[in-house]
């Protein structure tokens, strides 16, 4: 089981929060000066009747939650039922915008978008869940299992650096690495929603898979880390559990748990998990690399754990929000000059 820390020194829970706004705007909004910050995109922005309304479930308890916290600070509520915020939390950012609040954004820091938790289901809570019932590194099976929906760089193949699931299985479902215990390895696609109408049906169907568990794929010494519109949810639990992470390298998307503690990610290749390329057609290699390298995938796995460890903290998620939101809330016309929210 994980070793959790109860409590957190202020400087953690202050490193975590300057990441999630980035440097340029942590440096502005803890003075609330806003004068020459771009305007957020309104076509992004609704208030929490509305997010309910349509059925943008994650935007509307991200927001429940900004305006808890507000009234949680204790010196009168900046935010109401009514406000409008520049949110999306649905699939993340994925290109470069002005003010926004979101779950992920891209790596670079070029986009002014604020990082905040996604409350509605991927919880400290929710990532303990995946590993209560882990078990030891050794004992675990060898081999490759994913699934996953077909999200990601599927149809516009021209951005560099985006992850295409599917054909990461169309490359490599049914390989298998020779040598004692070794199985097949076993990709699938769960739900096609974004390749129906671009590619022939012909090659969809072979890797139309079943859904499976968490605590199925946790069974598995390594666990295969695909972003797809967002970073990827399995990430997480992967570098907190007894599992070794591989994950494409340089990262496209960035969320909050990437933070290190010192306001940047602290994620490193080789340290917290081994990096195959964008489109994984190294996997094969640093899955061999792996399987005679088994010390050294030990100490990845040691790595993971002491960086997931605060993340999968109610206590730490708790602080962290509270002071995202008492800095959010420097924004205001009478401070800054800028009506951010209307």
């Amino acid at each position: 089981m994980l070793n959790m820390a109860t409590t957190y020194s202020r400087a953690e829970v202050e490193a975590a929060v300057r990441y999630m706004l980035s440097d340029r705007l942590y440096s502005r909004m803890i003075c609330g000066d806003w004068k020459d910050l771009p305007a957020p995109l309104w076509r992004d922005t609704f208030r929490i009747s509305d997010y309910k309304k349509i059925g943008y479930v994650r935007n509307a308890v991200a927001l429940d939650d900004l305006v808890e916290r507000d009234v949680a600070q204790g010196d009168g509520a900046h935010f109401t039922q009514d406000h409008i915020f520049p949110l999306r939390m649905s699939d993340g950012c994925r290109e470069k915008t002005n003010l926004l609040i979101s779950s992920s954004r891209l790596q670079s820091h070029d986009n002014w978008v604020m990082l905040y938790p996604r409350v509605n289901r991927l919880t400290p809570k929710y990532y303990r869940n995946c590993i209560r019932n882990d078990v030891p590194f050794h004992t675990k099976k060898s081999g490759i299992y994913w699934r996953g929906v077909d999200s990601g760089n599927i149809i516009r193949e021209s951005l560099p650096g985006r992850c295409n699931r599917l054909k990461v299985c169309q490359a490599w479902d049914g390989y298998k690495v020779d040598g004692p215990g070794e199985d097949s390895w076993d990709l699938g696609i769960t739900q096609f929603l974004q390749t129906r109408k671009n590619y022939p049906v012909d090659k969809l169907d072979p890797l139309a898979k079943g859904k499976t568990s968490v605590h199925h794929l946790i069974k598995y010494k390594y666990t295969l880390c695909l972003p797809g519109n967002d970073v990827s949810s399995q990430f997480l639990w992967a570098l907190a559990g007894n599992t070794v992470p591989f994950h494409p390298y340089p990262f496209f998307y960035e969320t909050y748990w990437y933070d290190g503690g010192e306001g940047r990610s602290a994620l490193e290749p080789w340290v917290h998990f081994i990096p195959v390329k964008h489109d994984a057609s190294d996997l094969a290699e640093k899955y061999e690399w792996c399987l005679s390298h088994q010390e050294e995938c030990e100490a990845v796995i040691k790595a993971g754990k002491e960086h997931s460890k605060r993340h999968l903290s109610d206590e730490f998620s708790l602080a962290v929000r509270d002071r995202f939101v008492q800095i959010y809330s420097l924004t205001s016309p009478i401070t800054s000059g800028v009506a951010l929210h209307k």
